[in-house]
């Protein structure tokens, strides 16, 4: 600390502190009485003798022997910010004060910020939001991620309608997660300027799907398919086929491609549960290779170093 505090002291007195030859610690060549610098790669003269580091670089901190070292500046990158939002309706507080604990908003930021190089912050908020949604957006122009209790609330509603209470909060659990890792995917189609060749939506669902299986948990995507076959109503209305989702229907057939192509072998008692997909089946593993590699190319530059 003395030396730090002696070199402090002579750097604002244009004193030496570098060694015994009494030049400054930032300039080998200083000889002072108004004489020219002659500063280092990635420095400049600041006009009073003393080379500092130029726009984009900074000191180098490990080695302050080095008096011509001046090391691009550590890159900064965004995070993904997680907070709770809390909720007026006594259910839904009810539904915050169980997951939180959990630590899935937490699981999930840690794992994608310390992957990914963001250029700038995601927020990933839990709350009440009056209507049943999740969603991505830029509200005031910062990325944020809103999921939204009130959709917690119907996904559990409909698994409780067909299980045993205890099989429908599980059930839950899995396709919030889903829903969760879906709207990522939007966030980083957006923060990354990915391309999007077909549906948006479908490309999030594939996202999802395909992260889970990553994780070795397929079996959350296999409860969010079961959760929209569920929830949908087989009517069709022209509003539903004009919406940018897939009817439900269509998308419980899809997630169950895509864990099926994961490994074949696995499943293979899909055949027999859902005959209606045997014509698809055979085109499933080609369908999961191309979603598995597409967004793995797709996020590859973006890496954290």
């Amino acid at each position: 600390m003395a030396r730090v505090l002696s070199c402090l002291m002579a750097i604002a007195l244009l004193a030496g502190c570098g060694g015994d030859d009494g030049y400054p610690l930032y300039d080998p060549t200083y000889s002072g009485g108004g004489q020219t610098t002659s500063c280092g790669t990635n420095a400049h003269d600041d006009g009073f003798g003393t080379c500092v580091c130029v726009t984009g670089y900074d000191w180098c901190s490990e080695d302050l022997s080095d008096t011509n070292c001046c090391a691009p500046a550590a890159e900064t990158y965004g995070e993904i910010i997680v907070s709770y939002q809390g909720a007026d309706d006594e259910g839904l507080q009810s539904i915050e004060d169980r997951l939180r604990p959990r630590g899935l908003f937490e699981a999930v930021a840690s794992s994608y910020t310390n992957a990914l190089a963001f250029p700038e912050d995601l927020y990933l908020m839990g709350g009440e939001c009056g209507f049943v949604n999740a969603l991505y957006t830029r509200a005031n122009g910062s990325a944020a991620v809103l999921m939204c209790y009130d959709l917690y609330a119907f996904i559990l509603n409909t698994f409780a309608t067909r299980f045993e209470a205890a099989d429908a909060q599980i059930l839950a659990d899995h396709t919030w997660a889903f829903v969760l890792l879906h709207e990522l995917g939007h966030a980083l189609i957006d923060i990354f300027d990915l391309p999007v060749v077909a549906a948006e939506e479908d490309a999030a669902d594939s996202f999802s799907v395909v992260n889970l299986v990553a994780m070795g948990r397929a079996d959350a995507a296999e409860s969010a398919a079961a959760f929209w076959f569920l929830a949908d109503d087989h009517q069709d209305l022209p509003e539903e086929l004009a919406d940018e989702h897939s009817l439900n229907r269509q998308r419980f057939y899809d997630i169950l491609c895509l864990v099926y192509g994961s490994d074949p072998t696995t499943y293979a008692s899909m055949g027999t549960q859902f005959p209606d997909m045997a014509g698809r089946l055979p085109r499933c593993e080609d369908e999961w290779e191309s979603a598995r590699t597409s967004w793995n190319e797709l996020l590859a530059p973006h890496a954290r170093p």
